[in-house]
């Protein structure tokens, strides 16, 4: 490629530049929370909701909470994450940059019965932090909005228990 040659001779000045203002910490924990979540959501409650896995009602409140307390703990650490913090998400084999999902991650925990950061989300898009805000509203969300994490569980496991 043409642009190698400029790429590999200023190749310290971009190692550089990428360390004094992206965080590869925050990224990784980032992303390390992404996969718990749809790990969670994919092959705990989908999985239990089809019967495919047993699961219990202790079980499914502690890895949901574990997910909110480390949303919480990423955004007390570095504010709420973004691309300008961790650079582009590339994402490899598909040759492409991709949204982190933060959305995603808002939405699920807040359909878990919780509402983090609900008076900040709009700063959050108007911060450009966020991209919308459009499906994380008690609309969106329904009857599972805000009325707690627990209640939800509970909710979720008698409504799919096999027993």
């Amino acid at each position: 490629m043409s642009w190698y040659k400029d790429f590999k001779l200023n190749f310290n000045n971009y190692i550089v530049y990428y360390k004094e203002n992206f965080n590869q910490e925050l990224k990784d924990r980032w992303i390390s929370l992404i996969l718990k979540d749809k790990f969670f959501n994919w092959e705990r409650c989908h999985a239990y909701r089809e019967g495919r896995i047993k699961i219990t009602i202790e079980e499914l409140v502690t890895e949901a909470s574990e997910i909110s307390k480390e949303f919480e703990n990423i955004i007390e650490r570095y504010g709420f994450p973004h691309e300008h913090q961790m650079g582009y998400l590339y994402i490899q084999g598909q040759n492409r940059v991709s949204d982190y999902r933060m959305d995603v991650v808002i939405i699920h925990i807040y359909q878990r019965g919780e509402t983090i950061y609900e008076n900040d989300i709009d700063k959050f898009v108007c911060d450009g932090n966020l991209r919308s805000n459009k499906n994380i509203t008690k609309e969106s969300i329904g009857f599972w909005y805000g009325i707690g994490l627990k209640n939800v569980m509970t909710k979720f496991y008698n409504r799919y228990s096999k027993d």
